[in-house]
């Protein structure tokens, strides 16, 4: 929908009532099993579309690396994946400092291959609110990319006027740049000038926050 651009109000109430029964879903399932990833992506989806009082309540529901209710993550890729969902939650609640915590956590706990969020070098001037260098990274990041999809032929084709993509088969839970994408949404609901991408993160992807 974002490449398609989309309509922007019927995009902000598909995500609004997905992530509402998702906080339903937290709320009341005693089920660690699964959580922390679930947690991750569901995060993602309200930054990028829902109100800012949903993304806060999706917030004060979300695991952390601490795990929930005696359950702690084992570092077999959960860990990896509550570290993340804690870095946003707190970040949107505003505690910066605990939002570091978290990502030192993820940095330093194993990745698995089925959840690929941000590197480091996007995430430390995220994380200090070093605007100017994250723009930089940002554009160092789609190159990479880029730069990927033209050896795993997601990239068809290219010519001076015309590039043809194909994502019929691409692995977007895995592959994609959600974390990214999450994390220049959140500065942009703050008012930052960031950078955009053709086909990883297009221009349409703002309009669809809700100006709350």
């Amino acid at each position: 929908q974002w490449l398609s651009g989309g309509p922007e109000a019927q995009m902000r109430e598909q995500v609004t009532a997905f992530v509402e029964s998702g906080i339903e879903v937290l709320r009341f399932s005693p089920q660690f099993k699964d959580r922390p990833r679930y947690n991750a992506l569901l995060l993602s989806c309200a930054i990028f579309a829902s109100p800012k009082e949903q993304l806060v309540r999706l917030a004060e529901q979300s695991v952390d690396a601490s795990g929930l209710n005696g359950n702690l993550p084992k570092d077999d890729g959960d860990l990896y994946a509550s570290a993340w969902s804690g870095v946003f939650k707190y970040w949107i609640l505003g505690d910066f400092e605990k939002a570091q915590q978290q990502a030192a956590i993820a940095g330093d706990s194993y990745q698995p291959p089925w959840l690929k969020a941000g590197s480091k070098p996007l995430v430390t001037p995220w994380l200090k609110r070093d605007w100017n260098n994250f723009v930089k990274v940002q554009k160092k990041e789609f190159e990479k990319l880029w730069n990927s999809a033209r050896k795993n032929k997601t990239v068809r084709s290219e010519s001076p006027t015309e590039t043809v993509v194909s994502v019929e088969s691409y692995p977007a839970e895995r592959a994609w740049c959600w974390a990214h994408c999450g994390m220049a949404l959140l500065a942009h609901r703050e008012g930052v000038e960031i950078v955009t991408d053709l086909l990883w993160f297009p221009d349409h992807a703002l309009k669809c926050v809700p100006k709350d």
